[in-house]
């Protein structure tokens, strides 16, 4: 090879792979819930990064429709004033209309309920970045699709994102609410940064056979609550590493789900914390 050839494919190498840092692929690390019944249409919610301009959303397979609602991007400290000062505007604007008997104009309105919503959303200082970024979706699934396990990515305009599991199911879902990104804790106050709920949130009541939906944070035991009757087969399986296999920036990096059946009486049934060679448990 001449050397002005060998000059010009570095070159071209070195202008390619500095291209590709600049566009780094996005990256999700969950979506909730993980999945819908088949003839529903739900909204989730996608945390990642690198997916600042994002345009839509891809499912494999047929008989499932996304379509973007909001983006959430972690604001930088003077968007994050400018907003501030926008909102404490328009409620005062929303006061002086009150007391007048009046309302703010609708398009007003939406902004205000907007803003409000985004700051409600919006943790400062996020335990783990990588997750930080929100986008909403609604997916609608057709009556005919096909049950099980599907791949969603994010499409935003510098490529599509990697893939996480979402489940197409055939039984009602139950949704608990979404909890939010988690605080950095700071040694010597992470107290601070723990999620406290009430014993109401603590449980939730289902019907079977169902599918429930719900997110955990450190130190949390979310509570079922059915009826079954004497004689009745049941089977309860939890998908937790077949969702995410691995967690980012955790000790040890990987949730390990146990499950225990009470009976009425609060005596216990049965307990698993994995099935064979499987680190999901099932009963």
């Amino acid at each position: 090879m001449k050397p002005h050839r060998a000059t010009f494919v570095i070159a071209l190498l070195t202008a390619l792979a500095i291209c590709s840092i600049a566009h780094a692929q996005g990256y999700i690390g969950f979506v909730y819930p993980a999945g819908a019944q088949r003839g529903t249409t739900t909204k989730i919610r996608v945390g990642g990064q690198r997916i600042d301009i994002v345009q839509g959303a891809i499912v494999s397979g047929s008989g499932v429709k996304a379509r973007l609602l909001e983006y959430h991007a972690q604001l930088q400290a003077q968007a994050s004033n400018e907003l501030r000062a926008q909102l404490r505007e328009l409620q005062q604007a929303a006061k002086a209309k009150q007391k007048k008997g009046e309302k703010l104009d609708p398009v007003s309105q939406k902004i205000m309920e907007n803003i409000e919503r985004r700051f409600a959303e919006m943790e400062t200082f996020p335990a783990n970045r990588a997750i930080v970024n929100l986008a909403f979706l609604e997916v609608t699934v057709a009556p005919d699709a096909e049950p099980g396990p599907r791949e969603i990515r994010l499409a935003t305009t510098t490529g599509v994102t990697n893939p996480l599991v979402f489940h197409i199911g055939q039984y009602p879902e139950f949704v608990r609410p979404a909890i939010k990104t988690c605080q950095m804790p700071v040694l010597g106050n992470e107290q601070a940064a723990e999620r406290r709920r009430t014993d109401e949130e603590k449980e939730v009541r289902v019907t079977i056979p169902c599918v429930v939906n719900g997110q955990i944070a450190p130190g949390w035991v979310n509570h079922y609550r059915f009826q079954a009757r004497k004689g009745q087969q049941l089977v309860i399986k939890v998908y937790a590493r077949d969702l995410i296999p691995y967690m980012a920036d955790a000790v040890p990096g990987w949730f390990q789900p146990a499950i225990t059946l009470y009976n009425a009486q609060g005596r216990q049934l049965a307990f698993s914390d994995g099935f064979r060679f499987k680190p999901d448990p099932l009963i």
